[in-house]
């Protein structure tokens, strides 16, 4: 969860200078050996007044990981890259994409008509508050869904630290330097 919570982070601090990212995926999430997760490649990033409809081309080789307003190509806004970090963390959960198709097409298809899942019944780590984070970030009512990364962030944090897992940093450079010694300085 360090690494998503991180990336909430990231997208409050750019949503709040007006920054839509619109390409939120695991490739553009880095880990460094102290445990930092950093976003990055804001190459079809748009300010938030000049956020008209995804051209094709922009997403095409990410629809997995797109939100529903990407995959028909609608005007996005902060809420797209929220649903694209609840897609990560989902990810995370269960390891796998729910919304992976065969292709793009069929991985829009997906996103766009797919009932979100109670995640709570599909792992045993998932207790009611995460559910509850996923459902909100994964809605497809712009409405309900977050509408901002910081009170994404806010939750994931409280769960976090509610649930034993902090410091996020910290803990999640113990992992990696468990995972990878070879690779990753004392």
């Amino acid at each position: 969860l360090g690494p998503l919570l991180a990336v909430a982070r990231a997208l409050a601090y750019a949503h709040d200078r007006g920054v839509i990212h619109r390409d939120i995926k695991p490739e553009n999430i880095l880990l460094d050996p102290q445990g930092d997760a950093h976003l990055t490649d804001f190459g079809i990033a748009v300010l938030a007044e000049d956020s008209g409809p995804a051209a094709p081309t922009e997403v095409l080789d990410t629809a997995e990981f797109m939100s529903p307003e990407q995959a028909n190509f609608e005007v996005t806004d902060q809420r797209s890259d929220i649903f694209s970090n609840g897609v990560i963390l989902a990810e995370l959960l269960l390891g796998k994409n729910i919304f992976a198709g065969s292709d793009a097409a069929e991985s829009r298809q997906k996103i766009v008509d797919l009932q979100i899942p109670q995640f709570r019944d599909e792992n045993e780590y998932i207790d009611l508050r995460l559910d509850a984070i996923l459902q909100r970030a994964l809605v497809h009512d712009l409405e309900i869904r977050y509408d901002s990364a910081e009170r994404l962030m806010k939750d994931l944090e409280y769960h976090m630290y509610h649930k034993g897992y902090g410091p996020t940093n910290e803990t999640l450079a113990k992992y990696m330097k468990e995972l990878l010694p070879d690779k990753v300085p004392a």
